[in-house]
């Protein structure tokens, strides 16, 4: 079973130190300026639809309440933490960026009109136990606490209840499609379906390994040992006189 704890804060990993931090320094602004934190830092649809672009990313930082920030904190604190020191502060950081990212472009996508703010890091959160319930759907966690289940229904569970929401709109003081948007933005960064990784490969085909003439060298005395110096081609000719006059002749 999976148990997660806190930690010392100075023992984290840094990417979510500086979030812990950014949110709660944020978060104590806003109880002195709230118009001016969630009015220049929030993600309000209609206004990054003029060109405000910052606001896809900052709007991660202000939160609403002190449970909103509490909630938010605590799983940045202990599940956060433990995926930074498994997957490596680049690879956390990129995660984070992105699902923040596509809970932003959802967001805007569903209403590009509304002049709403939508504030705090639920979305990278989301983004987070995707991500999580992708590499370990077999993963044990418990429910508020309570309720034993794996990661991977969990998700499932957390992916339908968001979607009724933001379908019913039951709710509107919690911005559910930045959910559903951080939540599938996690799983398909940290498990890419097969079509994508094939695309990705074709778009950044893997780099060959560097040349190392001492390699290849071996290579062709390895090739004259076994079939003669008749089998070498013309350029393997030429790269075996330059290899040998290179390394003193050791061919």
């Amino acid at each position: 079973m999976l148990l997660l704890g806190p930690s010392r804060f100075r023992s984290l990993p840094p990417v979510t130190r500086f979030l812990l931090a950014a949110c709660f320094g944020f978060w104590l602004a806003g109880l002195f300026a709230p118009h001016f934190i969630n009015g220049w830092f929030g993600l309000i649809p209609a206004m990054v639809m003029k060109g405000e672009l910052w606001r896809m990313v900052t709007y991660v930082f202000p939160h609403g309440g002190v449970l909103h920030l509490v909630f938010n904190c605590f799983l940045i604190w202990t599940l956060g933490g433990m995926m930074e020191e498994g997957m490596g502060t680049a690879r956390y950081a990129r995660l984070l960026f992105w699902c923040s990212l596509a809970a932003a472009f959802l967001t805007v996508a569903v209403a590009p009109h509304s002049r709403i703010p939508v504030i705090g890091a639920s979305g990278a959160v989301f983004g987070m136990l995707g991500a999580f319930a992708a590499l370990n759907p077999d993963a044990v966690v418990r429910l508020y606490f309570l309720f034993p289940m794996s990661a991977r229904a969990l998700v499932i569970l957390l992916a339908v209840v968001e979607l009724a929401m933001s379908l019913s709109g039951s709710n509107p003081g919690i911005a559910s499609t930045a959910h559903l948007g951080g939540l599938a933005a996690g799983w398909v960064i940290a498990r890419p379906p097969h079509f994508l990784a094939r695309f990705a490969d074709r778009v950044s085909p893997a780099q060959p390994p560097p040349y190392d003439p001492q390699a290849e060298l071996d290579r062709l005395l390895d090739k004259i040992s076994s079939s003669g110096m008749e089998s070498l081609s013309r350029r393997e000719r030429e790269t075996l006189e330059r290899l040998s006059r290179e390394r003193g002749g050791r061919a």
